[in-house]
């Protein structure tokens, strides 16, 4: 993805406003419906799992605004011929009240030769842009890198197992555990980074449940001392959710160093008994 890519859609998620203003008894609209999203990858960029939960429209005379997919939308036009921009929103950091373009996945263009008060249906099928790097894909599918543990309790650990919500029983999911003899599980990986092969730049993909809170940072490596550094604390949440975290703060911490990426599990200070968590299809991506 080109700095100019990332312009696009920053400048459009900046000058967009809430919805267009329109009188619908001055002009009669055409219609646009648009699908549930999907997401289409290639192989070294993981599985086409995602959390698209908004378009961003625009035409080349309207900014239409976000709106939660899948969705039917009046388009006011004078023009014959209409180019419509639709761009894929996520939530940032799991933040409801934050709603933002995703600025990996290429927006889906459109023109239309529309007739008013017609529907037409549009497929929202996103990728990645071309230019997009990643720096680190998990599947747990197979051998995997989070390997290195740093809590001190021998019970609890990363495991291999069947995902839950695979109906043919062949993905792979891994299983953080912990109770009140072992309340911690902190694990990480052998894969180290350095925030100056990111472009300043990346985020954090992630598919996760979990019935107890979960931790994600990464584990600076100076020396032969190994400091986590916590970054976001995910709150319980049903199988299938997935996480977009922005990365761009840490990589520009002039202290982080080299690093790994971690994720914690702990029953500290908590009078519940046990608790698990489901992690899958870590993608670290950045331009």
């Amino acid at each position: 993805m080109s700095i100019t890519h990332l312009s696009l859609a920053i400048c459009a998620m900046l000058s967009l406003t809430a919805c267009s203003n329109f009188n619908a008894t001055d002009l009669n609209p055409y219609f646009i419906e648009l699908s549930e999203p999907s997401l289409v990858t290639i192989p070294v960029q993981g599985e086409p799992t995602h959390k698209i939960r908004d378009a961003w429209v625009f035409t080349q005379d309207q900014e239409l605004g976000p709106f939660e997919v899948p969705v039917t939308l009046p388009v006011l036009e004078d023009e014959s011929s209409t180019d419509l921009v639709i761009f894929p929103g996520i939530r940032e950091d799991g933040r409801e009240g934050v709603p933002i373009i995703y600025p990996y996945l290429r927006p889906i263009q459109v023109t239309l030769d529309a007739i008013p008060g017609e529907t037409y249906p549009i497929d929202l099928e996103f990728e990645y842009y071309d230019d997009v790097s990643f720096a680190f894909v998990e599947d747990f599918n197979g051998s995997h890198t989070f390997v290195l543990e740093s809590d001190d309790f021998e019970g609890s650990n990363l495991t291999i197992v069947t995902d839950p919500l695979d109906p043919t029983n062949t993905n792979k999911v891994a299983r953080l555990n912990v109770d009140q003899q072992n309340p911690v599980c902190e694990v990480f990986t052998s894969s180290l980074f350095l925030p100056s092969d990111f472009n300043n730049n990346a985020y954090l993909e992630i598919n996760y449940s979990s019935d107890t809170p979960l931790v994600l940072g990464v584990m600076q490596t100076i020396g032969s001392y190994q400091i986590p550094e916590y970054i976001i604390l995910l709150n319980p949440k049903p199988l299938g959710n997935k996480l977009y975290l922005d990365l761009g703060s840490i990589l520009n911490d002039p202290n982080i160093g080299q690093f790994s990426l971690l994720l914690n599990l702990s029953l500290e200070g908590s009078s519940v008994t046990s608790g698990e968590a489901f992690v899958d299809d870590i993608k670290l991506i950045h331009l």
